[in-house]
């Protein structure tokens, strides 16, 4: 289990995640294993995303605030391989038992991992 705990240790700390509000399971899971390797994946994440942009010849920087949203919303919701590309480079940095986790709440994980995914590239390309 080398590469689990070296996955582990290239993950950043979130010490604004307050763990005594966790509810569920899911949260914890995003909470402790989606949130942090999404932040050290965020420059990729951007990267793809603006590719993406690039091919399709998407100019989001001649859109009004609102023309952006509504257009990252529509490519999250169309472009099932963007989305799939995305999450893939998350799930990449699971562990072994991480991912035995993430199996068997796979439905419910994709969603927060695809709804966060989103947010950071509205945060970035939206807000900037």
């Amino acid at each position: 289990m080398k590469r689990d705990k070296q996955v582990v240790e290239l993950r950043p700390v979130i010490n604004t995640i307050n763990s005594e509000l966790v509810r569920t399971d899911q949260e914890k899971f995003q909470n402790e294993v989606i949130r942090p390797i999404i932040k050290f994946q965020h420059e990729l994440i951007v990267k793809i995303f603006c590719k993406y942009l690039q091919k399709k010849n998407i100019d989001l920087a001649s859109m009004s605030k609102e023309n952006k949203v509504l257009k990252i919303t529509s490519v999250f919701k169309n472009d099932r391989l963007l989305v799939n590309e995305l999450k893939c480079i998350i799930i990449a940095y699971f562990t072994s038992s991480e991912y035995e986790n993430y199996s068997s709440m796979k439905s419910e994980i994709n969603k927060r991992l695809t709804q966060i995914i989103k947010e950071r590239i509205h945060s970035v390309l939206v807000c900037n």
